[in-house]
């Protein structure tokens, strides 16, 4: 069975289904056909789901969305080729490959780091966001908690400094 996975080769998709694999710099196929270039996936066959160009599967997806609902009320939607989670209006969490992550800023990180979680990189660039730990996933009440700190992670990154006025003498 095939699946999308975000990835740095891409596929050329033809008529409603999957063609020659491309790679960047290389040529374009000739082909009398419709092709169209898909940029963010490439096509992997050990993963074992068929979920579109989401590299999130439909068992993690479910997974996520019950712990977390259960925990608080996230509303979520499918975005980066993943899905993306909101608390109280505030994106604060991100899906990817099958792994959920949080939020995080300098006050919140050290707790993550406590406990060895992985940041999320996106091409190759860490994110501000950390996976969560499999034991907090599985108890809503201390899932509550770490929710309602990657909530308050995004709103404070969002803060921009005061602006010092300048105050003339």
């Amino acid at each position: 069975m095939r699946s999308l996975v975000l990835g740095r080769s891409y596929f050329l998709r033809q008529s409603g289904g999957w063609g020659e694999r491309f790679t960047i710099g290389k040529e374009l196929p000739k082909s009398d056909g419709d092709w169209s270039l898909n940029p963010v996936a490439r096509v992997d066959d050990s993963l074992g789901y068929d979920n579109g160009t989401m590299p999130v599967s439909a068992e993690a997806k479910a997974r996520f969305v019950d712990a977390f609902q259960a925990a608080r009320p996230v509303t979520y939607r499918a975005m980066f080729g993943g899905l993306g989670f909101y608390l109280d209006d505030v994106f604060m969490a991100v899906a990817d490959d099958d792994r959920i992550y949080l939020k995080i800023d300098p006050i919140s990180e050290p707790k993550f780091v406590a406990q060895g979680m992985a940041s999320w990189e996106l091409d190759g660039k860490p994110q501000p966001y950390r996976e969560v730990p499999e034991a907090v996933l599985n108890d809503p009440q201390d899932l509550g908690v770490w929710l309602d700190e990657a909530r308050d992670a995004a709103v404070r990154r969002k803060k921009k400094p005061a602006k010092k006025s300048s105050s003339k003498a």
